[in-house]
């Protein structure tokens, strides 16, 4: 009796757990070929076969924040820059220390010209990472945008110190200066 009830118990546990989880492996399998299929595509420019691609891996796998990501990017490279903000921010709902996808969401903000969600974004990065040379640049770029000079020096100050050496720094707080910045 003890044997049976084993086996019963095991085939219980077989039925109620196993095909969900294949199932979850199948959909995960076919969604990686899908991604793989968009990131051809993407590689090649062909933007809306990749966006088929990449909707579809999500379909079926609604949690692949990296399929959010590169939908995004081949939104961003058709300029369809709300589409992309939707994307980056999916893969950040996902994954919230997502690095690439704040960039490249500041990026479709600041080309639609809201430069204060593009800073803010700039803003999370240097958070999560406070030495990336390339992401105060570009904040201070966006600051130039909005007029905002003491920003602009704060951040390529905050350059000097990470990079004493970085080119052309030392010339752009030095024409800020004769600016009266």
């Amino acid at each position: 009796m003890k044997r049976r009830t084993f086996f019963l118990a095991a085939a219980l546990t077989a039925a109620l757990f196993t095909p969900a989880s294949a199932q979850d492996a199948g959909a995960d399998a076919e969604a990686a070929a899908y991604f793989g299929s968009g990131h051809a595509h993407y590689k090649n420019g062909d933007w809306d076969r990749a966006i088929a691609d990449y909707t579809e891996a999500l379909r079926l796998k609604p949690g692949y924040a990296l399929a959010y990501l590169y939908r995004g990017y081949a939104y961003t490279d058709k300029g369809d820059w709300d589409r992309a903000i939707a994307d980056y921010t999916g893969a950040l709902s996902l994954k919230p220390d997502y690095v690439e996808a704040y960039l490249y969401r500041a990026g479709a903000y600041a080309n639609k010209k809201d430069l204060d969600k593009a800073i803010a974004d700039c803003t999370q990065v240097l958070v999560m990472v406070p030495d990336f040379v390339t992401v105060y640049l570009y904040r201070a770029r966006l600051y130039a945008e909005k007029k905002d000079y003491a920003r602009v020096r704060s951040d390529l100050e905050q350059v000097l110190q990470i990079a004493p050496d970085f080119i052309n720094v030392r010339e752009r707080l030095e024409a800020l200066k004769e600016q009266g910045y």
